[in-house]
């Protein structure tokens, strides 16, 4: 893998934060990447870094679904953290638990993928990395 996964969280973060905050069906809200992903739209998360890292998997867990790669666990606040996974099953249909599907499903998930387009243009502009 060329890419630091922390560094794409950070930037995955830092496009939501002024591309797509109080945008379309977030207008209104108060919501930055960070509580937006950790508040009941953790599973979108961990589908965005899915789709950047194919190799790694999505755990959904009974409270909250993350990131797994290297046997490190991520979620939106970018932490490397301690993640049971007795306590949870791994997506390998890439469909999300009912308990974690937003009311707005098919928004996130268009949402998702401009926030990959985005960072795809990113990286091609600044030939520093590429996904």
């Amino acid at each position: 893998m060329q890419n630091n996964i922390y560094e794409n969280i950070l930037e995955i973060n830092e496009i939501f934060n002024t591309k797509y905050y109080n945008q379309g069906f977030l207008l209104g809200t108060s919501h930055k990447a960070e509580s937006f992903f950790t508040t009941g739209a953790c599973w979108y998360y961990a589908y965005l870094l899915k789709c950047l890292y194919p190799e790694g998997e999505i755990l959904i867990g009974p409270y909250h679904s993350v990131f797994k790669i290297n046997n490190k666990f991520y979620d939106a606040l970018g932490r490397n953290f301690e993640f049971d996974e007795t306590q949870g099953f791994i997506d390998k249909e890439m469909r999300c638990s009912p308990a974690f599907i937003h009311d707005y499903h098919e928004e996130i998930i268009l949402l998702v993928d401009f926030i990959i387009a985005d960072l795809r243009n990113t990286k091609d502009t600044s030939k520093n990395m590429s996904l």
